[in-house]
């Protein structure tokens, strides 16, 4: 059975910006393990863009 919060958290996950924040806040975490600070902050950036652009990209090829 699904607990609220997993139910919270998959509902979340179908709006696309917070599907990217999440994929940003991922890659902050992986950077930062290894990079501290100055590692985290432009890859979590860097995340969240390429992950919209992707999802925008991808969504012009459908249409």
């Amino acid at each position: 059975m699904f607990s609220l919060l997993e139910l919270i958290f998959n509902a979340l996950m179908e709006i696309p910006i917070v599907a990217c924040a999440v994929l940003g806040v991922f890659a902050a975490a992986v950077a930062g393990t290894f990079f501290g600070a100055w590692g985290a902050v432009p890859a979590g950036i860097g995340g969240f863009v390429l992950s919209y652009g992707l999802y925008r990209s991808i969504g012009r090829r459908k249409a």
